[in-house]
């Protein structure tokens, strides 16, 4: 009977152990700040979970490109440092992308890192958003919701409003010419409540025995 169980549960939880993916981003130190924020200190981080059930449709020549990927999003929390938007006090839209060449590995397995991507955070009195698509970039965040981004006469951009607290960063040119980077990612496994649970019970059941038999 023992013996059993312990095989029962040795073919569940392998079988259970499909989990959701967390992607977390840290974005560069900003360049371009007004108000509460700090040039060199504020930046964006944080992280979504892409639920593993969310099919991007890969080409296995031709990965792919820029996709909507919001309705798999399960949840997701991204700080400024001076504001915090979550899943459940702001709205978002999510967009990734992989390449299937051998510089991205293919979507759904632990370690892919998105090639391509833009994410935009907001409520009706804050935004935050990052991007990187066709090479290039741009990362802000801002405590007004007015705040619209424009070409400054540097050629770079900037805010509309000078009063209102801002951070950004970014590149009207190839991300390869200039310096900084447009923020990198890191993805994880997040282990589901079934997997979590028929594990505790077979390590329960293991240490059990071995109290048994000593």
């Amino acid at each position: 009977m023992r013996l059993t169980l312990m095989a029962a549960i040795a073919f569940l939880v392998p079988a259970a152990a499909q989990a959701n993916l967390i992607y977390t981003y840290t974005g560069s130190t900003a360049i371009f700040t007004q108000g509460v924020y700090q040039a060199g200190v504020d930046r964006i981080t944080g992280s979504f979970i892409l639920s593993d059930d969310f099919i991007l449709g890969l080409d296995p020549d031709r990965g792919v490109g820029p996709s909507d990927v919001t309705s798999g999003v399960v949840s997701y929390s991204f700080t400024d440092g001076h504001q915090t938007l979550t899943s459940t006090n702001s709205t978002a839209s999510f967009m990734v992308g992989f390449l299937a060449d051998g510089t991205a590995v293919t979507p759904g397995e632990q370690g892919s890192l998105p090639y391509w991507w833009s994410f935009s955070i907001a409520t009706p009195t804050t935004q935050m958003s990052a991007n990187f698509i066709n090479r290039e970039w741009s990362m802000s965040a801002s405590l007004d919701p007015n705040q619209e981004i424009q070409i400054c006469p540097d050629g770079r951009l900037c805010f509309s409003d000078p009063t209102h607290s801002g951070m950004l960063i970014n590149s009207n040119f190839r991300a390869d010419e200039i310096g900084g980077t447009a923020g990198t990612w890191t993805v994880q496994r997040v282990p589901e409540p079934a997997t979590l649970i028929l594990s505790a019970l077979g390590i329960g059941i293991v240490m059990r025995r071995r109290r048994r038999i000593k």
